[in-house]
């Protein structure tokens, strides 16, 4: 059936300065042109907190940092504004948005103009992170258009308060159809009352490997090279990186995502400069073997095909059970993929040994459920617009 052409919005963390939260909404956007044919516009909304997350400098908090914003004017300030600049550059090229709406209040962002509103993936629905913001479930908008693909609440249970719970209700009983990335999501959304929830792949995955292919940069590293890549860059993940570049032999190159990133002194560690989006994909793709704490390096690492570990976390000693990684590896039928601090050194000889074969099957087939998934909402919502007129 073909799909009659909608004003479609998207509201998600687009405006993060953020590998893996820019990337996931390409795809979702340039997804729903390729498949659909529909030209999705990024409803320009970001929060003030998410603002003070990206920014430039630290809000001053603290005489810490206060310290950390002197030590940015005087030693690091070329490099955060070189990658600030690059993920504006990056939206600019590739995103289709409404004008940049300040408001606090969803109200004011005439989000009327719209047939249709996604709420996209990342982790826009975790309601105990900094930058979360009701409007992101479109809290205020009461119109039976509203939908959401791949929403994530966090990889944890959250353990949501009465209080909590019956919010998230209010906030999302009138959506059309609701899907969310993880199944702790659907569990958590289940106990707030909220019926018929969907589970289904990250945006990414959406789209072809040739697709991506086609806006990465350029090789950077001519010489083999491990990528790692992670949030935080602990100790742990540290010293796996730094372990697995000694025994294998090669450079580890890694990039700038967090304060702590800026003082790596590892032996063999390079960092990749200050790269921009489209290079992330470029360090992906061209590296030997991926090490990733990241969900999104993890994602591209399968996207590309390539070996690669998930370095799982610890805290005091115990490894942490990320449900955003568990739900996909679930998914995909993946095993045997997660190091640990544990176990890393015993896993070196794995980290070649990986058949992609049901992998990629298993993409295809999540990749189908998701194209059901948006042909039904279209469908439905024509069938609902001319019962109505």
């Amino acid at each position: 059936m073909m799909m009659e052409k909608k004003k479609v919005g998207i509201i998600t963390y687009h405006a993060a300065d953020n590998y893996g939260s820019v990337l996931q909404a390409y795809a979702l956007s340039n997804y729903l042109k390729k498949a659909f044919n529909q030209k999705c516009t990024f409803i320009n909304y970001c929060s003030e907190s998410q603002r003070m997350l990206y920014g430039l400098y630290f809000a001053n908090e603290s005489l810490k940092d206060i310290l950390k914003n002197l030590y940015i004017f005087l030693i690091l300030k070329e490099k955060r504004e070189t990658k600030i600049h690059a993920f504006d550059s990056f939206r600019r090229k590739y995103f289709q948005m409404s004008p940049l709406n300040p408001t606090s209040d969803v109200k004011e962002l005439n989000l009327n103009r719209y047939d249709l509103i996604i709420c996209g993936s990342d982790q826009i629905w975790n309601v105990r992170i900094k930058d979360y913001d009701s409007i992101y479930m479109l809290d205020g908008i009461d119109i039976p258009k509203k939908i959401s693909y791949a929403a994530s609440m966090g990889g944890l249970d959250l353990n949501l308060t009465n209080a909590e719970m019956n919010k998230i209700h209010d906030d999302l009983k009138s959506f059309f159809s609701i899907s969310v990335r993880e199944n702790i999501a659907k569990t958590m959304l289940s106990k707030c009352s909220l019926p018929s929830i969907r589970t289904n792949i990250d945006p990414t995955f959406l789209l072809p490997a040739d697709d991506w292919k086609k806006i990465m940069s350029p090789r950077i590293i001519e010489d083999e090279y491990i990528f790692f890549y992670s949030i935080d860059y602990n100790d742990d993940s540290l010293k796996i990186a730094e372990w697995y570049g000694n025994k294998l032999g090669l450079p580890v190159i890694y990039m700038n995502t967090s304060w702590k990133s800026y003082f790596i002194k590892r032996a063999g560690m390079k960092w990749a400069g200050a790269a921009k989006v489209e290079d992330f994909l470029s360090l992906v793709y061209y590296s030997k073997a991926v090490l990733s704490g990241s969900f999104h390096g993890t994602a591209f690492s399968l996207i590309f095909n390539k070996p690669f570990y998930r370095i799982q976390r610890n805290v005091k000693g115990n490894g942490i059970v990320d449900d955003r990684v568990r739900s996909l590896f679930e998914r995909l039928e993946i095993h045997d993929r997660e190091i640990s601090i544990d176990n890393y050194k015993i896993m070196l000889n794995g980290l070649f040994n990986i058949d992609y074969k049901t992998i990629n099957q298993n993409i295809r087939k999540a990749k189908d459920e998701s194209k059901s998934y948006f042909a039904d909402i279209f469908i439905k919502e024509v069938e609902n617009e001319n019962r109505t007129n």
